[in-house]
């Protein structure tokens, strides 16, 4: 009996060590394909992602063309702006940052199309007024830029970038008529896309140094 009880124990060790290692977790399988493809995580990618599944929602595709220009990606923020004009017609906002997208390709005509567009659906839109008279005067149309910037003044004597726009146009002439603004429409002017339910900042002129030979654009 004395033999018995160690070769017992011995037996009950060997049935529960097996026992114990099945228990333990196994590492759990990493999933190669997953791993390989990172998660997108920047808003960019996830309104592109958004747009190309439903490009019929208004919102997605304007703050997707507002990303657009923020990144000078002109002829992305034209492509999504004109689906965005589609969806909503008559839209200001779209209408104008249409409008600078195409003067940033080099399109001035059929940015100041979208302008005055812009300005048919809301007469009193002074950055409308001063995309177009921007767009005007880097064609070479100064007459009809001023014209067009005092007629804001006058109408809206707050209008700040248009005040900016006659000031930096006086400055300009006194440089001497060799000295004019270069480049695409816009050249040192209001710069950024306007912001839905921003006025006040869509207004807001922001300025870097630049050469006053020629000034050039974001």
């Amino acid at each position: 009996m004395k033999r018995f009880v160690p070769v017992l124990a011995v037996i009950v060790l060997a049935v529960m060590i097996p026992s114990a290692r099945a228990a333990e977790p196994k590492p759990a399988k990493t999933d190669a394909k997953a791993a390989a493809t990172p998660a997108v995580t920047d808003s960019l990618g996830l309104l592109e992602r958004a747009v190309a599944k439903d490009s019929t929602k208004f919102d997605n595709l304007y703050k997707l063309g507002v990303m657009y220009l923020d990144r000078e990606k002109n002829a992305e923020a034209a492509l999504v702006f004109s689906k965005a004009n589609r969806v909503k017609p008559k839209n200001a906002k779209v209408l104008v940052n249409l409008g600078v997208a195409l003067d940033n390709l080099s399109r001035s005509d059929e940015a100041q199309a979208y302008y005055r567009q812009a300005l048919t659906v809301s007469p009193n839109d002074s950055l409308a007024g001063c995309r177009l008279a921007t767009s005007l005067y880097a064609q070479g149309k100064f007459s009809d830029s001023m014209t067009l910037l005092r007629d804001l003044v006058a109408r809206q004597p707050r209008s700040y970038c248009a005040f900016f726009q006659i000031r930096r146009r006086r400055a300009l002439s006194r440089l001497g008529p060799h000295v004019q603004e270069g480049g695409r429409a816009g050249a040192g002017l209001v710069r950024g896309p306007e912001r839905q339910g921003d006025d006040r900042r869509a207004g807001e002129v922001r300025e870097r140094p630049v050469s006053p030979a020629r000034l050039t654009p974001r």
